[in-house]
C-alpha cells in the first residue's frame, strides 16, 4: 500500500490539503514499507533490444553440471530503481539517498537484503541468493528512449543469483528474457514536500521545489501536478521481480551463468603440454 493523494478540482485546493496534511501524509508515508506495486502513468519506454546474457542456450557455453540436471542457476544485475525518476505516487528518490541503507550491517553481521518476487514477504518468495546493492551514474540513453534534460542519473543495481531450485518459473523468464521490471520495497526515512506554489504560507515547499526539481528526470510529470515528495534517505528492504513498477526505469542489465569451477581439472593445453607417461627411464 502507499499513501495516495485524493483529485481535487483546482490545484489551490490540492495545495491546501497538502499544506494542512503534510505532516500526517509523511508521517504515514514512514510508517509502512513501501512497494512500488503500480504504473499508473508515465513515458512510454523502449527496452533494451537484448541485455547482455549468456544464458542455458547461448552457443559454445559449456554448462555446470548441476544446470544440465536441474537445480541451476544464473547471475543476474538489474536497475532495481533510478534516482530522479518521478513514479506513479509522486516520489522522486534523490542521489544518495539509499547509501546509509547499502553500507548498514545489521547486527547479525550480514545485509538484511532480499531478491524476491511480487513483495511477499514470506521466504516462499525469495528467488535468488546473496544479492548485494550498489549504485553506478548511467547514461540515460544507453538504456531508455526518453526525452529529458537530465543526461546522466543515479540507478541503484542489484545483482543476484537466481536460484531454479527457489522458483524454477522465475529462474525460466530470467532465462528466457521475460523479465521487464523491478520493484523496491523501503521504508522512507527522510522525504520532504515540494510544491510549486507562490503562496507566503508555502515557502519552505517553494525551497524545497526550488532545491529538488533540478535532478527530476521527467519534469513533465511534476510540471503537471506542481508538486512531489523527495526522498533524501530510504531503507532498502528488497527487491522485487514484477510485472509493472512504479519506477519505470527498472530493467535487466544482464544474465549469465556463474563460471563453473574447474579447479581440480586439467585444461586441455595443460594436458598438451604434459609429457606422454611411458616406463622407460629418463
Amino acid at each position: 500500500m502507499r499513501v495516495t493523494i485524493p483529485e481535487f478540482a483546482t490545484k489551490e485546493e490540492l495545495f491546501a490539503h497538502l499544506r494542512t496534511n503534510v505532516k500526517k501524509i509523511i508521517a504515514a508515508k514512514k510508517s509502512m514499507p513501501i512497494k512500488s506495486d503500480d504504473l499508473s502513468f508515465g513515458y512510454a519506454i523502449k527496452r533494451p533490444a537484448e541485455p547482455v546474457r549468456l544464458g542455458r542456450k547461448a552457443a559454445n557455453v559449456a554448462l555446470p553440471k548441476d544446470a544440465e540436471d536441474g537445480g541451476g542457476e544464473i547471475e543476474v544485475e538489474v536497475f532495481a530503481n533510478m534516482a530522479g525518476w518521478c513514479d506513479s505516487y509522486l516520489d522522486v528518490m534523490i542521489k544518495d539517498n539509499w547509501n546509509k541503507s547499502i553500507n548498514d550491517i545489521g547486527a547479525s553481521g550480514q545485509k538484511l537484503i532480499y531478491h524476491l518476487k511480487n513483495h511477499d514477504y514470506s521466504t516462499d518468495a525469495i528467488v535468488g541468493k546473496d544479492p548485494s546493492l550498489y549504485t553506478r551514474d548511467i547514461v540515460l540513453s544507453d538504456y531508455f528512449n526518453i526525452k529529458s534534460d537530465i543526461k546522466k542519473a543515479q540507478a541503484l543495481i542489484m545483482s543476484s543469483t537466481v536460484c531454479e531450485d527457489y522458483d524454477c518459473k522465475v529462474y525460466q523468464l530470467y532465462e528466457d528474457n521475460q523479465v521487464k521490471q523491478h520493484s523496491i520495497g523501503l521504508r522512507y526515512v527522510k522525504l520532504y514536500l515540494c510544491m510549486n506554489s507562490d503562496e507566503p504560507e508555502d515557502t519552505q515547499y517553494k525551497e524545497n521545489w526550488d532545491k529538488y526539481y533540478p535532478q527530476v528526470i521527467n519534469k513533465d510529470k511534476v510540471d503537471s501536478k506542481a508538486y512531489f515528495w523527495a526522498v533524501t534517505e530510504a531503507q532498502i528492504l528488497e527487491v522485487s521481480v514484477v510485472l509493472f513498477g512504479a519506477n519505470e526505469l527498472t530493467t535487466v542489465i544482464s544474465t549469465s551463468l556463474p563460471e563453473a569451477d574447474t579447479e581440480d581439472e586439467p585444461s586441455a593445453e595443460d594436458t598438451q603440454q604434459q609429457p606422454p607417461k611411458t616406463d622407460e627411464p629418463p
